[in-house]
């Protein structure tokens, strides 16, 4: 099982290092895009930590403000460099900065190499009643993909004139993370390429990178390998910003108990004590992780609770 992890940072280079080196495995390579509009030091230090890495490759950097199509055409342009890099996977993992691993290396790789063309990636109908058919404005399901939104950076002005997605997509969404085979991923970039219709009707969306992969890859010959959910422990239940919650200690039971295989999001700079305890309780090979490893059900099973 070879892995690519595409790692999308907007800062703290020294955490990002950090997960590189909980995932750094010789048959895995990482493609690390840094927000453009990152402080310059970012991108310094993760040389600095990480340049020696024969597996590691930078990303041309776009600015990504929230909501806009920029963290989307950050994925793009991940993927893009994958594909033309020539690097051998067989599948993709998309993380944030902020993510580290809940389960060993060895964990991770077994329990996907076991779940064949599974896609892990959450994506439901915008048509039929979701967790955002109650939102208004922007937000709400259908709004988001078939309303205009004009941005300027981070601001956004929503005009609720109706248009249709083309081709007769039917609209979906879900979690920003994924993990995906080679061969959903081959599919995804030829799709980009040759449909940029689609492209420019995402670039008027609102929170583009929640409906952009999950439209494509849910209207395409890999839906019913769609498992609906994602590989990546959050907590948007915690009433008080920000959302998702920073986990720090309080949380390793939970994390400890928990089929994912990620988690986010974390703070070196708040809770850097969480980490060390993930590391010391969870990843060392022959430590609590295997104490806690799921053993029962089989893997498809677990894979369904994810």
């Amino acid at each position: 099982m070879r892995l690519a992890y595409l790692i999308l940072s907007h800062k703290l280079a020294n955490q990002v290092a950090r997960l590189v080196a909980a995932l750094t495995d010789r048959d895995d390579s990482f493609f690390i895009h840094v927000d453009k509009r990152a402080e310059p030091h970012t991108h310094r230090t993760l040389l600095d930590r990480l340049g020696d890495l024969p597996n590691l490759h930078i990303v041309p950097a776009r600015a990504c403000y929230w909501g806009s199509f920029g963290i989307v055409d950050a994925t793009i342009a991940g993927i893009q460099a994958l594909t033309e890099s020539g690097v051998q996977f067989d599948r993709l993992m998309l993380l944030s900065g902020q993510d580290y691993p809940i389960k060993p290396r060895r964990y991770i790789k077994a329990f996907l190499e076991r779940q064949g063309e599974q896609q892990f990636i959450e994506s439901f109908a915008l048509t039929q009643p979701n967790k955002w058919s109650e939102h208004t404005g922007p937000y709400r399901d259908l709004n988001r993909i078939l309303h205009w939104h004009v941005n300027f950076r981070s601001r956004f002005l929503h005009v609720p004139i109706r248009r249709s997605l083309p081709g007769r997509m039917r609209p979906y969404g879900g979690s920003q993370w994924w993990c995906l085979t080679r061969a959903c991923i081959e599919y995804v970039h030829h799709f980009i390429q040759r449909n940029p219709k689609v492209i420019d009707h995402f670039k008027r969306a609102f929170i583009a990178d929640e409906l952009f992969f999950q439209t494509i890859v849910s209207n395409s010959p890999f839906a019913d390998r769609v498992t609906g959910s994602t590989l990546t422990y959050e907590d948007w239940d915690t009433p008080a910003p920000p959302h998702p919650a920073i986990l720090d200690r309080t949380y390793i039971a939970t994390l400890a108990g928990s089929h994912k295989l990620f988690a986010r999001k974390f703070d070196e700079t708040r809770n850097v004590d969480v980490l060390d305890a993930i590391d010391a309780l969870l990843l060392r090979p022959h430590g609590a992780a295997a104490a806690i490893s799921p053993r029962t059900p089989a893997a498809t099973t677990a894979a369904a609770s994810l």
